[in-house]
């Protein structure tokens, strides 16, 4: 393959990542080989002894095996020299946990918080070598992982793993897999066969489903159809990207006989056609109060009443019940939208220490427990030697209980459910999936058909 050819798949490549959520391309930005600064893959440092009989534990040890293990309060670990450069979303990259991984190992860091599309953007048009790990959203990843630029992480090297990972990432009969686009090992693993490699090691985890305000609504809502409702026209909300809209109007379409579709997921040309023209349909005649871009301002809509229901992430729906508004998440009968984010290390990152006490801090425990309260999943069980004897959240139920048991509370704080974690328990949400976000076979035809939508 020439190098012309390598450009003119790379442009391919990237434009369908800018279209994936609506946007024309780049922008004026200059594209450059991916490979252009590459100096070979990171040396592995060896995994140290007596890994595979590592044990969670909240009480710091007297002697420490790893770096990123707890150490005692007011203590920091000597400075290494080295720096972990990542960039991601703002509800993993946050100076909280930064600030205690530095203060666990020693290394710095130089975090930058974006958006999904842009983190991506960047690393594709030459800004890669600027990083030492991305955290994004696994249906991105393979744009990374195609273009070369990801190192392939032995399972060895991510110790809380082999004892502690949920199935969910390791078994075809777990719940919540799909058998039909083979998520989430087919972008967990280099061969989800013999499970050696990482492409991408899953940090956190989730189903997304609709935001409400049920004292503005006047009950409960079960369906993803409430967004397309005339009963709430004009007080409705969506999300502006082309694969995630597009993909619960498909499941709602399908379930209730409006459309047929194979694959909510991934969808034939005439399938999203069908799904365009139906929100277009909706946006005309003035269904949609906001078309969302930032989480700050879903939260926002949604506290103030001005959409009184939307598409929206778990922790917007948190962060409006920490306002003292009444706001709960939907459980849908056609099904939760299922996501995993993950950690990929660079190939050439001379900080490769630094990326792997950053990848197994994150599934130590401590990490897993704090990103609980905004209502993500740990894809390490580790999380529960921190959650069980917590009750941020209820006096009567631990943390474990209420955000993975679904702990019922008959006097929960202002604004929170009556019964409990919104939508129950981690078996609940997961035996009930209607779809998991793939990256689909043409994603410029989704946004082409997104574009449209968005003029109309």
């Amino acid at each position: 393959m020439t190098v012309e050819i390598d450009r003119r798949y790379f442009l391919k490549r990237s434009l369908q990542m800018c279209g994936a959520v609506g946007l024309a391309g780049f922008g004026g930005v200059t594209l450059v080989g991916c490979g252009d600064e590459e100096t070979g893959a990171a040396q592995l440092p060896p995994v140290p002894a007596g890994a595979a009989d590592w044990e969670p534990s909240v009480t710091p040890r007297k002697d420490r095996q790893f770096r990123w293990e707890p150490l005692a309060e007011g203590k920091h670990a000597r400075a290494t020299g080295l720096t972990l450069s990542t960039i991601g979303l703002g509800v993993s990259v946050q100076d909280r946990f930064l600030k205690e991984f530095e203060r666990r190992t020693g290394h710095k860091t130089t975090p930058k918080v974006t958006t999904l599309t842009a983190m991506i953007t960047e690393w594709l048009s030459g800004g890669a070598s600027k990083y030492t790990t991305v955290e994004t959203n696994a249906n991105r990843n393979s744009a990374l992982w195609d273009h070369d630029l990801l190192l392939p992480i032995p399972v060895e090297q991510v110790v809380p793993w082999k004892r502690y990972a949920r199935d969910l990432f390791t078994s075809k009969g777990a719940l919540g897999y799909d058998r039909h686009n083979q998520w989430p090992l087919v972008q967990v693993w280099v061969d989800p066969a013999d499970q050696k490699e990482f492409r991408l090691v899953p940090q956190f985890f989730n189903c997304d489903s609709i935001g409400y305000r049920p004292d503005l609504v006047g009950g409960d809502v079960d369906s993803w159809g409430v967004l397309v409702d005339p009963e709430f026209k004009g007080k409705s909300a969506i999300l502006n990207d082309s694969l995630l809209t597009p993909g619960w109007c498909a499941g709602y379409m399908k379930a209730n006989g409006l459309a047929d579709i194979k694959d909510t997921a991934n969808m034939t040309h005439d399938e999203v056609d069908q799904v365009i023209d139906f929100l277009t349909k909706k946006k005309k005649d003035g269904q949609f109060r906001v078309i969302w871009e930032d989480y700050g301002q879903c939260v926002n809509v949604l506290a103030a009443g001005e959409a009184v229901v939307t598409d929206a992430w778990n922790p917007v729906v948190e962060d409006v019940k920490k306002q003292g508004v009444p706001c709960k998440y939907a459980t849908p009968k056609e099904g939760f939208t299922a996501w995993f984010h993950g950690i990929a290390i660079r190939k050439d990152t001379p900080d490769i220490e630094a990326a792997l006490d950053y990848v197994n801090f994150c599934l130590e425990g401590w990490w897993g427990a704090q990103v609980a309260t905004q209502g993500y999943y740990s894809p390490a069980t580790t999380a529960k030697t921190y959650l069980d004897p917590m009750h941020r959240t209820s006096k009567k139920f631990t943390d474990w209980q209420w955000w993975y048991e679904g702990g019922a509370n008959p006097r929960p704080k202002q604004g929170w459910p009556v019964n409990g974690r919104d939508t129950g328990s981690f078996d609940t949400r997961w035996g009930n999936i209607m779809h998991w976000m793939v990256w689909p076979d043409d994603p410029d035809y989704y946004a082409k058909r997104w574009n449209d939508f968005l003029a109309a």
